[in-house]
């Protein structure tokens, strides 16, 4: 009997051993799940979740024409390759008009930081001659030897990197421009029908000297600002490419077109060299990528616009004919006087590039 109790006794304790260290199996579990909840809430799909919500890298470019210029056409091709191949990583904003400011003040804004792109061609000579070129009276026959210059790195690469070094713009690519003609009031026949002609032109020494030699009284304005000039007599006449002159209704001002045809030119999209160097090779690229896509857009576009924009002018103002002979040995002379020894050098190897 006392046995059988000793028995029982031993087997209760042993059940209830049993039982004890089955509770605590099941307490580092439940320590287990608590200390694990945390690391769970670091998945990779949370981690994504808060990249996607970072801002994109914006890219505001401003420029003189309005929305319905190749330019503007152009850096909406910019636009959709870089948004598209950054998969949203990076916006463009598009800013027509000069609503970001005159070409000059676009530059500062960008040099000071607070915007990021422009389009400008000779009005950076401001800051370093070779600018200049181009826009070369008389250097350039075609649209298509234009293209030639622009891209040589004898010419093309050589005015890049003096755009990078003295305006600290980085050019990543470049429009062609038609031939720049003057539009006036009086019909001009000849260089003396310029005599006192208050002509607008961009904000170089250049342009100035050259249509200050052809006779006229060269004024520098804001493109923004020139239509009005126009129409209320502040200045006599203009000279631009077709496409300018159509984008902003010039022959409601004026009454002809003289085809002087002095300068076949080209401008630069432009980023600033510090924003282009904030960026990560693999968005550098992907501007480049874009870049390229504009730019073969442009180009065919204006090629096969400069047929149609001239039959839509004659049909607007008159277009009247002149020698550009007495006009060319003006302008060589300008340059020979005005260029510094190395930018003529590059001048008439522009002229020897030609066709």
């Amino acid at each position: 009997m006392k046995k059988n109790i000793a028995l029982l006794l031993i087997t209760a304790m042993l059940a209830g051993t049993l039982t004890a260290c089955g509770s605590k199996q099941e307490a580092p579990a439940a320590s287990e799940s608590e200390t694990t909840v945390p690391e769970a809430q670091e998945t990779p799909a949370d981690k994504d979740e808060e990249e996607s919500t970072e801002e994109p890298i914006v890219i505001r470019i401003g420029h003189a024409q309005n929305e319905e210029g190749d330019w503007q056409k152009g850096l909406e091709v910019f636009k959709e390759q870089v948004e598209t191949l950054s998969e949203g990583e990076m916006k463009v904003e598009i800013y027509a008009n000069e609503v970001l400011g005159a070409e000059v003040d676009n530059i500062t804004a960008i040099q000071q930081g607070t915007c990021e792109g422009v389009l400008s061609g000779d009005t950076m000579s401001n800051w370093t001659p070779y600018a200049a070129l181009v826009a070369m009276p008389y250097a350039v026959n075609s649209l298509d030897d234009l293209i030639t210059i622009a891209s040589s790195e004898e010419v093309g690469g050589v005015i890049e990197q003096q755009i990078v070094e003295n305006v600290k713009l980085h050019p990543i690519g470049f429009f062609i421009r038609s031939a720049r003609n003057l539009t006036t009031n009086k019909k001009v026949e000849s260089m003396d029908d310029l005599k006192g002609m208050k002509v607008r032109v961009p904000n170089n020494n250049l342009h100035l000297a050259m249509w200050n030699a052809f006779g006229a009284s060269a004024t520098p304005l804001a493109w923004s600002e020139t239509f009005s000039a126009l129409q209320n007599g502040t200045v006599d006449a203009q000279e631009n490419p077709y496409a300018n002159i159509i984008s902003a209704n010039i022959p409601e001002v004026q009454k002809y077109l003289i085809k002087t045809e002095h300068v076949y030119s080209w401008i630069y999209v432009l980023i600033g060299e510090e924003f282009w160097q904030s960026l990560t090779e693999e968005q550098q690229e992907i501007i480049n990528t874009a870049a390229e896509e504009m730019e073969k857009f442009q180009w065919d576009y204006l090629k096969d616009m400069v047929a149609e924009q001239e039959a839509t002018l004659q049909d607007q103002i008159e277009f009247v004919e002149v020698d550009k002979a007495p006009f060319i040995e003006v302008a060589k002379r300008v340059l020979e006087e005005q260029l510094e020894p190395e930018i003529y050098d590059l001048y008439l190897k522009m002229i020897d590039m030609n066709k």
